[in-house]
């Protein structure tokens, strides 16, 4: 089974160029959005074809979250990450088109494959 990847590459915040803050949206989100976007983002790729989460998860949802919130604030800075269906449906409410940099099929049985390199 393949699932689509978003490239994300988030410019620094810029009303005025249709790109806003994320922090302030993101920490309007529920608990269920909230979980939503702490596990379908991920890390760019360092090595071709693996994945690894965007941030470390913990049991505590709001611990996790507010981690996520630093890595992902582009108040003063561009931001990169991919992410997954899931996650591009909330980030589509605020986030233009141009900000996704690329998209690409990726096999989804290699997350269950420790190194994403079909070995155990």
């Amino acid at each position: 089974m393949m699932v689509r990847l978003y490239d994300y590459d988030v410019r620094p915040a810029d009303p005025d160029a249709g790109v806003p803050s994320l922090r302030p949206l993101l920490e309007a989100l529920s608990t269920d959005e909230r979980r939503t976007i702490l596990t379908t983002l991920f890390k760019p790729e360092r090595m071709p074809g693996t994945m690894e989460r965007l941030t470390t998860l913990v049991e505590d949802v709001d611990v996790s979250f507010a981690n996520a919130l630093i890595t992902l604030d582009n108040a003063t800075r561009a931001r990169r990450f991919v992410a997954i269906d899931e996650a591009k449906a909330i980030l589509d409410r605020w986030l233009p088109e141009s900000a996704i940099a690329g998209v690409r099929e990726w096999d989804i049985a290699r997350l269950l494959e420790p190194y994403g390199d079909g070995t155990l």
